[in-house]
């Protein structure tokens, strides 16, 4: 289910409902190793999993979880409060990760899921503390997916959509609420890492300049950004974003198109396969993504060479004859969904 005011813009953008990725456990994550043996691949951290990120919070969503008072948000409602209380990256544009995280985040290879000092603040025995409200990432990130490449690259895009509507409306908000352009335009410039981001405490008159009268009542703040936003439908949410909105929105449209179509692409060829080892008499695949390696019998790998580009009905046909092997057309559109065979045209 999507959080709070993400649902239902996407309901009217979409107007239908999106499938479930019911292979991203997040109560029993699939991203662990399943039993005490060693094992080969890719795995997450046990407590911290894919929660090794510090999400930005726009203005007007840091105020939806400050302005929700159910006891089952109490606990996730104090870590936005300590992080207000911090002062680091607080603006009247949102709460953002500090320029010390971005800085690991983005330099430490092989760190995502599996480095808890990158642990999300928000995460409380496990559990996402925000859930009702979280943000866009961590709304549209699935480690794996159903519909394989095909379901990550229509989250991918919605994804990008939600960030951009997040930071437009989080600028838009501001401005309502009587913040100074200059200072706007300030805040929107490259962030350095300052000894702030390194424990030192933010001197009173730099934080007075970026609040102003809001200095000591950013939580308010928040809150009332949260309600201009709650009334606003997707037609005002485009209208705020502008044409940037429209193309985002467009891409994703078809991306939805291609998620909740059952057609077989008419022509395929045998895309870029990483074959890892064996498991259990089957070939470990990676394909699209290290997270979510495909297993394939040693007599399908064998039928790929006959996808060569020609029309799927005559390659069928050809394996019919030739192997004497029925092949379900459906087994066939999952292959092009985890890319183990893409469409004639396309990058390998």
């Amino acid at each position: 289910m999507l959080p709070s005011l993400y649902a239902g813009w996407t309901d009217q953008l979409l107007r239908g409902p999106i499938p479930k990725e019911t292979k991203a456990t997040c109560d029993n994550c699939a991203m662990l190793p399943q039993s005490e043996a060693p094992a080969k691949g890719v795995f997450f951290h046990p407590v911290t999993r894919c929660c090794t990120y510090q999400p930005p919070l726009a203005n007007y969503r840091a105020g939806l979880i400050l302005s929700d008072d159910e006891p089952d948000l109490a606990a996730g409602r104090r870590t936005v409060e300590e992080r207000l209380s911090a002062r680091i990256a607080v603006t009247p544009l949102g709460m953002d990760p500090s320029t010390r995280f971005l800085l690991l985040y983005k330099n430490a290879l092989g760190s995502f899921g599996r480095a808890p000092e990158l642990g999300c603040p928000h995460q409380i025995e496990g559990q996402c503390g925000i859930w009702r409200h979280r943000p866009a990432t961590c709304t549209t990130w699935f480690c794996k997916h159903v519909r394989g490449a095909t379901g990550f690259e229509f989250w991918n895009d919605l994804g990008e959509l939600l960030r951009f509507v997040d930071g437009q409306l989080g600028l838009w908000c501001a401005l309502e609420m009587g913040v100074e352009a200059k200072l706007l335009a300030r805040l929107l410039e490259p962030k350095r890492l300052e000894a702030t981001d390194l424990g030192a405490a933010i001197e009173e008159d730099v934080y007075r300049s970026l609040w102003g009268r809001w200095t000591g009542k950013e939580a308010d703040f928040y809150r009332a950004c949260a309600e201009q936003v709650r009334p606003l439908a997707w037609d005002d949410v485009a209208q705020i974003c502008g044409p940037h909105l429209t193309l985002l929105s467009r891409l994703v449209r078809e991306r939805y198109v291609k998620l909740i179509s059952e057609q077989t692409p008419e022509s395929l060829r045998i895309g870029l396969i990483q074959i890892e080892g064996i498991v259990a008499g089957k070939y470990n695949t990676v394909t699209y993504s290290s997270y979510d390696p495909v297993r394939m019998s040693p007599h399908l790998v064998g039928l790929l060479p006959h996808f060569d580009g020609r029309p799927t009905g005559d390659v069928l046909e050809e394996i019919r004859l030739q192997r004497g092997v029925r092949v379900d057309p459906a087994l066939v559109r999952r292959m092009a969904d985890f890319r183990v065979l893409v469409e004639e045209g396309s990058p390998a």
